[in-house]
C-alpha cells in the first residue's frame, strides 16, 4: 500500500498574525497562527508563484478516490487567502514520466478530457460557502483550476475538498 499525502496552502494577510481553525471531516487539523504576510491580500487573489505556506496536510492511500469535508474560520486578524490543495502521486505521473512521484507536488483533481492525452486542471473544491452562503468561483481561461478564496475576520468557509486517485508511476 502506497501512502498519498496532502497539503493544503494558505496564508494571512495584515500586520497582525492571522489565527484560523480548521477542521477536515470534523477534526480539528489547525487551531492558532498562519503565516501572515504585510499588506492586503493580492488582487485577483490567484499568484501561481506563492502558494502561501503548507498549513497543514492529510495521508490516504493512493487509490483513494473521494471527498474531504474542510471548514476554515479565521478567528482573529484576518483576511486569510486559502490557495492550493496538492499531493504527491499525480494521476498523470506515468503518462508525463515523471522520476519521482513520491515527490512531485500537484493538483489533486485533474479532469482527463479534451484532446486524446489532453488534461484539464480541475478545482477540487466544491460546494464553497462562507458563513453558509454558496459562493460561485469564477473559472476561465483566465483562473483554471483550483480559486482562491479570502476569507476574512470571523468568517467560516466550508467546501468540499474532491481527491482523485494518484498513480506510482
Amino acid at each position: 500500500m502506497t501512502t498519498r499525502t496532502i497539503k493544503q496552502f494558505g496564508s494571512g494577510y495584515g500586520p497582525n498574525p492571522v489565527s484560523i481553525k480548521a477542521t477536515l471531516n470534523g477534526v480539528v487539523v489547525h487551531d492558532g497562527p498562519v503565516p501572515t504576510k504585510a499588506g492586503p491580500p493580492p488582487v485577483p487573489a490567484k499568484d501561481p508563484d506563492d502558494l502561501g505556506s503548507e498549513l497543514f496536510s492529510w495521508e490516504k492511500d493512493v487509490t483513494y478516490f473521494g471527498e474531504e469535508t474542510l471548514e476554515i474560520t479565521v478567528t482573529t486578524n484576518g483576511p486569510f487567502m486559502l490557495t492550493s490543495t496538492l499531493g504527491n502521486y499525480p494521476s498523470w505521473s506515468a503518462s508525463a514520466n515523471i522520476a519521482d512521484p513520491a515527490n512531485s507536488w500537484q493538483t489533486v483533481y485533474v479532469s482527463n478530457v479534451g484532446t486524446p492525452g489532453g488534461m484539464t486542471i480541475g478545482d477540487p473544491l466544491k460546494d464553497e460557502k462562507i458563513n453558509g452562503v454558496p459562493q460561485t468561483p469564477v473559472h476561465d481561461a483566465e483562473n483554471p483550476g483550483q480559486w482562491w478564496w479570502i476569507i476574512k475576520d470571523g468568517e467560516t468557509f466550508t467546501a468540499n475538498v474532491m481527491v482523485k486517485p494518484g498513480s506510482t508511476g
